[in-house]
């Protein structure tokens, strides 16, 4: 078989999807890179990531990943990723967000140097490429050790070794091999379970989550197997088949089949498909191996059992427990029956003789009743908590969810895109069925222990129902990467809050903006990335007084917009402006009501949302309204008081009155008579006088 790919010509751009414009502008990621909307390299492709051509800073050849929205890509990698200063991997010029026209929406791009040259394998020859044992070792593994090293060095975990990511690099075979990205997608999700150990290959592909340095060289064994196996020995299997074949034969017996190698390339490839990771081959062993001294044999991890007797299940008959712990998600309801029956008890005692194994059996049989054995739930929660006994270090099993507790969050947020049933996740997180699987694995790392640590906080926010809580908050707590969710921001790729003001910023300004501000999704988001901006107002956004929920948008746009020292946002400002009404009309004073409006018309297309924040949440002035309006409502209360008793008064009292009128007319009787006396002695003293 040829040693080289049988592809002669470059690659060339094929045509748009229907859903692009042909001949489309070029698309810009941060004011400079050109990415072609109409020119996909479908070469070049991520399994559902698309690739197209693109242009660098300088006018480069370049080419750009679209991330799909279901499929959370490794941003935080990126920063790491671009310390690979190495001639083996394409070259990250730039990530971002750009707003991709054919669709109307943004989405997240990748954008690589392109000197990836052809794709090294081609369709008829990826499984099983029956390539010279020692051109291998010569060419391929010698230009590729110093890469892993590199990994190792900067603590980088690839994740996407596989031959159908390699690309000849413009050279002639090996000459110039390159290795292909592997952040456009989730950890691992392109794996075929042929380049994953054990555990890891029988979760579901969004479910394996981050891999570790030495799954690394397990995928890079698989591929060193595929390339000189002249036949795929697993053709035709299932993902599961090849998974329990590896159990019982060993991952090397699967994946080479009954082909014999000889010499270093047959050391080479038993140290790094090793099931026991304890045994499994290091860089400072391939590295020894590489400068031609012998690895030194390492201490063997614990035996799996297998027992002398099979037990029945599901129409089968099974050995080994961990096998049996990959089929008990298929019939829930046989693992009532052969636990509550005793036979898995009985089968354990006589044929396995592992006594703690039983006890954890015990244990798994309690743990799983701690929330009642009614339901259809039981006999689902039961088969989860016996597969994390029997199978220590296998993914955990829950109603067709198949996912090692780092990779949960993932598969939450393509579920809440794609519009999955969410319950079965909800359920997770309400057992103590991850907690139980962590403490029947011993091989659990570190930061294993702190990902397990957040379900109990995921608990917690199940049991509180408003916005901000809920199974939302578990998405954002449990995957940090994943973009905001919420349907009124369909359209757009929010990372941060600032992305999100900025979002609300564009669509303010269309007409089909929706009609309030947030949503569990837009709450839980912003808590998870910034608690200050949102967390003390939580309350008021949750509250039906829309004084209070509309005050709290204030306070929340006007927060980030400070923190984030973002430009001014007029048309955020417009929009609130509209809703504004409760807050001016809780001023009892009508000049004070039409000052609000005209300070409001002044300072709103200035954008900024502190000015009018402070308009509305002034306390000072909102007291002293309600003080003059206590002091003019007792003075009116006084004389409707009084008001109402002369009307009483002149209704049933036939004498009221009477007095008044007697003192008043004696008063003025006394007035007149007075008059008259002065009238008198003025005349008479005057007469006098004349005479």
């Amino acid at each position: 078989m040829s040693e080289t790919p049988n592809l002669t010509e470059p690659p060339k751009a094929e045509p748009a999807p229907q859903n692009s414009a042909v001949g489309a502008n070029p698309v810009l990621l941060k004011g400079e890179i050109e990415i072609y909307p109409d020119q996909r390299l479908p070469h070049l492709d991520q399994g559902p990531v698309k690739a197209y051509a693109a242009t660098g800073r300088a006018k480069e050849k370049a080419y750009a990943l679209l991330v799909e929205k279901p499929l959370v890509p490794q941003i935080h990698a990126s920063s790491k990723y671009m310390t690979l200063n190495t001639p083996s991997l394409p070259r990250l010029m730039a990530t971002g967000t750009v707003n991709w026209v054919p669709e109307k929406q943004q989405r997240y791009v990748f954008v690589y140097e392109n000197k990836l040259g052809l794709p090294f394998a081609n369709p008829s020859n990826f499984t099983a490429m029956g390539l010279k044992a020692d051109n291998v070792l010569h060419g391929f593994v010698k230009k590729m050790v110093p890469l892993l090293k590199n990994f190792r060095d900067m603590d980088f975990v690839h994740g996407n070794i596989r031959v159908t990511n390699l690309f000849t690099g413009g050279g002639n075979g090996f000459e110039k091999i390159m290795l292909g990205e592997c952040l456009a997608t989730p950890p691992a999700y392109l794996y075929s379970s042929v380049y994953e150990p054990i555990e890891r290959a029988a979760a579901l592909p969004l479910g394996r989550g981050t891999p570790d340095y030495a799954d690394d060289l397990y995928s890079f064994g698989a591929m060193l197997a595929i390339m000189i196996r002249t036949s795929d020995p697993t053709s035709g299997w299932s993902d599961e088949s090849i998974t329990e074949y590896k159990i019982e034969h060993g991952s090397y017996q699967a994946l080479t089949g009954k082909e014999r190698f000889s010499g270093s390339i047959l050391e080479l490839l038993r140290g790094l498909l090793n099931d026991d990771v304890k045994q499994r081959w290091t860089i400072e062993d391939i590295l020894t191996w590489v400068d031609g001294q012998r690895v030194s044999p390492k201490q063997a991890g614990p035996v799996k059992p297998k027992a002398a007797r099979p037990i029945d299940f599901f129409g089968e008959k099974f050995l080994r427990p961990n096998i049996l712990a990959l089929n008990l998600h298929k019939n829930p309801t046989d693992v009532v029956r052969i636990n509550d029956h005793g036979e898995l008890k009985l089968w354990l005692n006589r044929s396995i003789q592992d006594k703690k194994l039983e006890e954890n059996v015990e244990h798994a049989s309690n743990a799983a009743k701690e929330l009642g054995v009614m339901g259809e739930a039981y006999p689902e929660r039961i088969a989860g908590f016996m597969s994390a006994v029997l199978g220590p270090g296998l993914p955990v099993f829950y109603r067709g969810l198949k996912f090692h507790p780092e990779a949960f969050g993932r598969m939450l947020a393509e579920a809440y895109v794609t519009k999955k049933d969410l319950a079965h996740f909800a359920e997770v997180l309400q057992t103590s069925l991850v907690n139980f699987w962590a403490l029947m694995n011993d091989t659990l790392t570190p930061h294993g222990v702190e990902i397990v640590s957040k379900f109990d906080t995921c608990k917690a926010f199940l049991r509180q129902q408003g916005q901000g809580y809920g199974l939302e908050r578990c998405l954002y707590y449990l995957c940090s990467e994943a973009p905001c969710m919420s349907e009124k921001l369909k359209n757009y790729y929010v990372r941060t809050p600032e992305e999100l003001v900025t979002a609300y910023e564009s669509l303010a300004a269309t007409p089909d903006r929706p009609e309030g501000f947030f949503d569990r999704h837009i709450v839980a988001f912003l808590s998870v990335k910034d608690r200050s901006v949102v967390d003390p107002y939580i309350p008021d956004i949750n509250s039906n007084d829309p004084t209070r929920s509309i005050l709290a948008a204030l306070r929340v746009f006007s927060s980030i917009q400070r923190r984030g020292k973002m430009q001014n946002l007029p048309n955020i400002l417009n929009w609130i402006a509209e809703k504004v009404d409760p807050l001016i009309n809780r001023f009892h004073d009508r000049d004070q009501r039409a000052k609000l409006k005209a300070q409001l018309i002044k300072i709103k297309d200035k954008g900024d949302i502190s000015a009018v924040e402070q308009l509305f949440d002034n306390l000072q002035a909102l007291q002293a309204d309600e003080h003059n309006f206590n002091q003019a409502s007792y003075h009116y209360n006084a004389l409707t008081e009084e008001h109402a008793k002369l009307e009483h008064d002149l209704a049933y009292d036939d004498k009221f009155g009477h007095a008044t009128g007697q003192s008043t007319s004696a008063l003025i009787s006394g007035i007149v008579a007075t008059c008259i006396i002065i009238v008198y002695l003025f005349y008479k003293f005057t007469t006098k006088t004349a005479f």
